[in-house]
């Protein structure tokens, strides 16, 4: 939880936030720089992400953020992800609680 905070703080250049919630989620709030990819269409969208970067899921239990860490590492991509319940507000605000 503290690297993922530390690097949505200021995401690097080399790391993708990927949340993998479903559209209607994401229009209560997304992390602001996150892509959007709903974890039901991430098989067939794999081209949208570069495999020379980090990838860091998060959706908003980790239920869904472990499934799409799992066809990413099985597709060859460099990817974590967040196993915890995060709640995004407008404007990116977010809080994060342990599962």
């Amino acid at each position: 939880m503290e690297e993922f905070k530390k690097i949505i703080g200021k995401i690097p250049a080399n790391v993708i936030i990927l949340d993998v919630r479903d559209p209607e989620e994401t229009q209560m709030g997304i992390i602001k720089g996150a892509k959007n990819i709903p974890v039901n269409e991430l098989k067939d969208r794999l081209n949208e992400l570069p495999k020379d970067k980090e990838i860091v899921v998060h959706c908003a239990t980790g239920m869904r953020a472990e499934m799409a860490y799992n066809i990413l590492k099985e597709a060859g991509y460099n990817v974590k992800f967040l196993d915890a319940t995060i709640q995004i507000k407008k404007g990116g605000k977010y809080k994060i609680t342990e599962n």
